[in-house]
């Protein structure tokens, strides 16, 4: 189980962490503040002389004191530079110095209900390194993982979920600075991921209890929310407007005050979506989540003589059950309820199979993967459609452009599937 935590924090609550550790159940060993620098050499893939990044900080340190261990407690706040680019740094880690690894997520937890922390998966120098590459904030998309037929059930769910963890995790790190689409885009596929796996394996016999979901519900609302408007604005709405305009200067008019409307309008939604993200409770949740991953999925192989039975029989199965489930869905489906459900069959469907594939017969699996990506994305236009036209009415625009849009949705919906 991990012993070394790094979250990182608001710079507006960094004054609030040594009250935080006065306030919980803990004791203050040590306390010790103090300014420091440090310099980082980049590696660059061409083997050229590297570029150098600095890291200049106001580090403070606490020994803490939980029941019979002790854990070091750093808060690092400054910045990491390279030439002209800066980057700022707010960082608090939480390191095991004594007793039960157990002890630093329980006091993660502690300081977690009183600020809002965010985990955080990449040391300075990493940080570094992205800052040099202008990828800092860069969207986390998803990545295999080696996966081997004989592995049991708890390597194969392990591995798979904590890859998609980190997915979602690290892309909400980077929506605090990041209003790139793409970056909200990866977060919701992360998460969507990280519960189509969950949905699956906990049917399993040996699949421990899951924690609650509940407590990120606001803060998932809100980035649907946000990427309705993000996918309007941006991908379904631009695709209709010569359309409609077409060459008309008073439709031209009002087809600009409506994509006004819609910057407006989600600058706004933006700003819901960060105060959700800094909820207190999201944080808890998260690590939570951490907790329940290192803790039921340890890293380590397992010891001699533990022959867990390989899982690869049991997820084909499974998945065939999918895939047989979503193809008896009624074909040419208008109805929204049966269209939403055949959206999230294909969907957990096609996050499975691609992150299970080295279990699975090639041939199969493709033709599962096919069925789901079709489903998923001829569902998908007609619900963007639909939903533009939700987001252009509440807006109040033009209401020439609200009926030829609804018009646009009627002929997406005799063609889907």
């Amino acid at each position: 189980m991990e012993t070394d935590l790094r979250f990182t924090v608001l710079p507006q609550a960094v004054r609030h962490v040594a009250r935080c550790l006065a306030q919980a159940p803990v004791v203050v060993l040590r306390a010790a503040s103090h300014t420091q620098g440090l310099t980082t050499y980049v590696d660059t893939p061409d083997g050229h002389v590297p570029p150098w990044c600095t890291a200049t900080f106001e580090r403070t340190r606490w020994l803490i004191g939980l029941q019979s261990s002790q854990i070091a407690v750093t808060l690092d706040v400054g910045e990491l530079q390279a030439d002209d680019l800066r980057a700022p740094m707010c960082e608090l880690r939480l390191e095991l110095q004594s007793g039960a690894p157990e002890a630093v997520f329980g006091l993660a937890q502690l300081l977690s209900q009183r600020l809002s922390l965010l985990p955080l998966h990449t040391s300075k120098r990493q940080r570094a390194r992205q800052l040099v590459q202008h990828t800092l904030h860069a969207p986390r998309r998803a990545a295999p993982v080696a996966l081997t037929p004989p592995m049991p059930l708890l390597q194969v769910a392990g591995a798979t979920l904590q890859e998609m963890y980190l997915q979602f995790v690290t892309n909400l790190v980077n929506l605090r600075e990041s209003d790139e689409p793409e970056v909200l885009h990866q977060a919701r596929i992360g998460w969507r991921r990280f519960k189509s796996a969950l949905q699956l394996f906990k049917k399993h016999p040996d699949m421990p209890l899951q924690p609650a979901r509940a407590p990120l519900q606001a803060l998932c609302s809100a980035m649907t929310a946000l990427r309705d408007l993000d996918v309007a604005l941006a991908q379904t709405l631009p695709m209709f407007a010569h359309a409609y305009t077409d060459g008309d200067p008073l439709r031209r008019q009002q087809w600009q005050t409506m994509e006004q409307a819609l910057c407006a309008a989600a600058a706004k939604q933006r700003g819901v979506l960060l105060a959700a993200l800094e909820e207190p409770a999201v944080g808890t949740q998260l690590i939570e989540w951490a907790h329940w991953l290192a803790r039921q999925f340890p890293l380590e192989p397992a010891s001699a003589g533990t022959h867990a039975p390989p899982v690869d029989a049991w997820l084909r199965a499974r998945l065939l059950r999918m895939h047989r489930q979503l193809v008896q869905e009624p074909a040419n489906a208008n109805d929204p309820v049966v269209q939403h459900r055949i959206r999230i069959l294909s969907k957990r469907l096609r996050y499975c199979v691609e992150a299970l594939r080295p279990l699975l017969p090639k041939g199969r699996s493709k033709r599962w993967l096919q069925t789901a990506v079709a489903l998923q994305e001829n569902i998908g236009a007609v619900r963007d459609i639909a939903c533009a036209v939700e987001i252009v009415d509440r807006l109040q625009a033009d209401a020439g452009i609200v009926q030829f849009l609804r018009g646009v949705a009627v002929g997406q919906r005799m063609h889907t599937r």
